[in-house]
């Protein structure tokens, strides 16, 4: 069974937030600042699977070749931003690759939108 943890973008500060700053901070956050409440951070879940260095792997992270990680059809799924290609997201197609960065802290244009899957 897999860990379920999220890290979280932060849109007002422009920087991610790991899941050890989500558990430490959650009361105060949400006393504060309502960060489970409102629309000011946008959530990614861990997959379960690490990369080729042993990174955990999140939604939204891109994996090198142009791929990028999605929640699709009731599992998570890689979408190559280049070709279109989608495939599933699992270790046989993950535990080669490494992480080249995230929707977030480096965005790429895609030919199709997560929205499109």
């Amino acid at each position: 069974m897999r860990e379920i943890k999220f890290r979280a973008w932060d849109k007002n500060y422009g920087e991610m937030i790991d899941w050890i700053s989500l558990q430490t901070n959650r009361i105060s956050y949400e006393d504060q600042f309502g960060l489970f409440q409102n629309n000011e951070y946008i959530f990614m879940q861990f997959t379960g699977l690490k990369e080729k260095n042993g990174k955990e792997i999140y939604e939204s992270d891109y994996l090198e070749d142009d791929w990028c990680v999605f929640w699709g059809s009731g599992k998570y799924i890689l979408h190559n931003i280049s070709t279109g290609d989608i495939i599933d997201c699992n270790e046989q197609n993950t535990q080669t690759k490494s992480i080249t960065g995230n929707r977030y802290e480096s965005p790429r244009e895609h030919k199709a939108m997560e929205t499109d899957l």
